[in-house]
C-alpha cells in the first residue's frame, strides 16, 4: 500500500502539473488567460486583506490566498488537463457466473474472468464529451461543461472510480491547483524560441505507457522561466 501510494504522489501529479503547464503554452493565448485570472484573484484578496503578504514571505497569508481564491479556470484546467493525459486501467476479477454488466445479456461473464476498464476511452468519448473529446479545452470544466443534458455529471476517471478511487484525488487535485497558481503567481513560462516546439493535443502524449497512470511526453518540451516583475 505504501509503495502504491509513493507511485501515485511522485509518478502522476508531478506530470499532472506538466501537462498544465504544457498544454496551456501550446494553446493561441498561451498562459495569459491563466496568469489573468491569478493576478486578478490576488489583486481582489489584497484589497480585501491590506495587510495579507503574498510576495512569498509570509507562508501563512500565502496559504490563506490559495486556500480561499476561487480561480476557476485554473481549477477547469487541472481538470482537463488530468482528463486528456491520463490512461489507467482498473482489474477486477468476476467472482461468481452469470455477471453483466447494467443486466445487459450480451455481457455476461463467467467466475474467474478478468475485467479491465480503460478509463481513457470514457474521457475520448464523443457522447460524453462532445465531438471535440480528443482536443484540450481549458474551459471545459467551467459551469455546464461537466454536466450531460439529462443533467447528471459526467464522468470524470483521472483518478479511478467505485470502492477503489483514488483516496488522495482531493489532496493531488488540490495539490496540482496550488502549485500551478504558485507558478504564476512568481514566474514569467513560455516556450524557448531557440528551440523547435513539439506539436500540440494527442499527438504530444506517449502512447506506449497506456494503463500507467498520467502519460508522459514524447519529446521534451523547452521553456523560459523568469521570476516576476
Amino acid at each position: 500500500a505504501i509503495n502504491s501510494d509513493f507511485w501515485a504522489a511522485n509518478g502522476n501529479m508531478t506530470w499532472g502539473f506538466f501537462w498544465c503547464i504544457n498544454l496551456m503554452l501550446h494553446e493561441p493565448q498561451g498562459l495569459s488567460p491563466l496568469y489573468e485570472e491569478v493576478d486578478a484573484a490576488r489583486d481582489a484578496w489584497l484589497k480585501a486583506h491590506p495587510s495579507a503578504d503574498l510576495s512569498g514571505d509570509s507562508l501563512t497569508d500565502l496559504g490563506k490566498f490559495l486556500s480561499n481564491a476561487s480561480l476557476p479556470l485554473i481549477t477547469s484546467t487541472v481538470s482537463e488537463s488530468l482528463r486528456v493525459s491520463s490512461s489507467s486501467f482498473s482489474i477486477r476479477t468476476v467472482v461468481g457466473d452469470g455477471v453483466t454488466i447494467n443486466g445487459y445479456p450480451q455481457f455476461e461473464f463467467s467466475e474467474g474472468d478478468i475485467l479491465i476498464c480503460q478509463t481513457r476511452s470514457v474521457h475520448l468519448d464523443q457522447e460524453v464529451y462532445g465531438p471535440d473529446a480528443a482536443s484540450f479545452k481549458p474551459d471545459r470544466f467551467l459551469d455546464s461543461g461537466i454536466v450531460t443534458e439529462g443533467g447528471s455529471r459526467k464522468p470524470f476517471l483521472a483518478f479511478g472510480g467505485g470502492v477503489s478511487q483514488c483516496e488522495g484525488r482531493h489532496y493531488a487535485a488540490k495539490g496540482c491547483k496550488f502549485v500551478l497558481a504558485l507558478f504564476l503567481l512568481y514566474f514569467d513560462i513560455k516556450l524557448d524560441p531557440a528551440h523547435e516546439a513539439p506539436s500540440s493535443g494527442s499527438a504530444l502524449f506517449d502512447m506506449t505507457r497506456i494503463g500507467s497512470g498520467i502519460l508522459h511526453p514524447k519529446k521534451p518540451t523547452h521553456i523560459l522561466i523568469s521570476k516576476r516583475k
